[in-house]
């Protein structure tokens, strides 16, 4: 009994010793950062950031939107704190924007507070913005959802649809860090006073150097093997451009072929196949599988997306973005050709590259 007393004792003392979670934090003494936006402001040495917070106001959660201008993203963030009278937490951000005034000149200094604070969200999207951060940002959206949350939802869908890749702080990291591998990041910008995001932004190293399009970012990421639920091209049949004219597919099933060779003439040359197995969705005329009508459309689809194709590669060429990795895969299964590589981003920028699409439409939709 005394034994049994005894241990009581100790149990009792030791919990009245306990602490409690050392690391406690209470929501209702932070703020949550939900998007980040990053701005020049056009003097050397001045950067202007943007932060959509939550804030707890008579027990109800609410959106404040706020801007500072400092000397880097740290500096910003520990005014920003002084004006909102809360700890800012970045646990909990959905987005981050950069202007494309700082993007083209180096990306990397507006992020590296994101990869070096251990509660930072590295699952947070990366957009590149045409027109200022702040902007689209403090841009009303529809209630309930507050700004963040409205461009992470934006960019998830885009996502699925094919028509951005799956990028975030942490998936772009790698190709930061790595000086043959190049990323592509989403684009937004205002068009008839409404926010739209229209392909992406092109890198090579830490700059944005190019653009491409919805379409043209379609069928990079497909050419990437990179095809998500959908992917919609909308084409004109014939130079007249009428709507009766058009025919709109979905991308079913992409098999890709990408195929390196190497000889005298260039370090590397390198071939996409790419096979499209499509549905038709939209087509006015009618009547898809009378008269070999099937075959011409297909003639004209796998015409008109090779050419997409080759813009595609084209543009990637001139900006000096490796995004298909041809670099890396040298450099990993091709050593004596890579030894003999002084710089490759400039061999890169030369070296042929040809493309092919073949179109199979293997689905009409439920008229024909």
């Amino acid at each position: 009994m005394r034994k049994l007393s005894g241990m009581l004792i100790v149990y009792i003392g030791g919990l009245a010793l306990l602490t409690g979670c050392w690391d406690e934090q209470l929501l209702k003494e932070r703020s949550l950062i939900k998007a980040v936006g990053f701005d020049g402001t056009g003097v050397e040495g001045e950067i202007r950031e943007t932060l959509s917070t939550t804030v707890i106001d008579n027990k109800q959660m609410k959106e404040l939107n706020i801007s500072v201008t400092e000397k880097s993203p740290r500096a910003a963030r520990n005014k920003l704190e002084r004006i909102v009278h809360e700890n800012l937490d970045p646990s909990k951000n959905r987005v981050v924007l950069v202007s494309q005034d700082i993007a083209k000149k180096d990306i990397y200094p507006v992020l590296d507070i994101f990869y070096r604070d251990p509660i930072a969200s590295l699952t947070a999207k990366i957009a590149i913005t045409e027109v200022a951060a702040e902007t689209i940002i403090k841009k009303p959206v529809p209630p309930p959802l507050m700004s963040g949350e409205f461009l992470s939802n934006l960019l998830e869908n885009l996502e699925d649809n094919t028509n951005i890749p799956r990028e975030n702080l942490q998936t772009i990291c790698p190709s930061l860090l790595d000086p043959i591998t190049d990323f592509a990041a989403p684009f937004i910008k205002e068009e008839g006073g409404e926010t739209i995001v229209d392909g992406v932004a092109l890198f090579n190293d830490k700059k944005m150097t190019g653009r491409l399009d919805t379409d043209e970012t379609m069928l990079y990421l497909i050419m990437k093997d990179k095809l998500q639920k959908e992917a919609t091209f909308t084409i004109f049949t014939k130079e007249e451009q009428s709507i009766s004219d058009i025919i709109t597919i979905n991308v079913e099933k992409a098999n890709i072929k990408k195929k390196l060779e190497f000889d005298k003439a260039s370090p590397v040359s390198v071939s996409f196949q790419v096979n499209l197995k499509v549905g038709v969705i939209e087509y006015p005329q009618d009547e898809l599988f009378e008269g070999g009508k099937v075959k011409d459309l297909e003639t004209i689809l796998s015409t008109v997306l090779t050419d997409k194709a080759t813009t595609v590669t084209t543009k990637l060429q001139e900006a000096k973005c490796d995004g298909f990795g041809i670099g890396r895969e040298i450099y990993a299964f091709h050593q004596k050709v890579w030894k003999e590589i002084d710089d490759w981003k400039e061999v890169y920028a030369s070296i042929p590259i040809t493309t092919k699409v073949n179109v199979e439409i293997v689905n009409s939709g439920i008229i024909d």
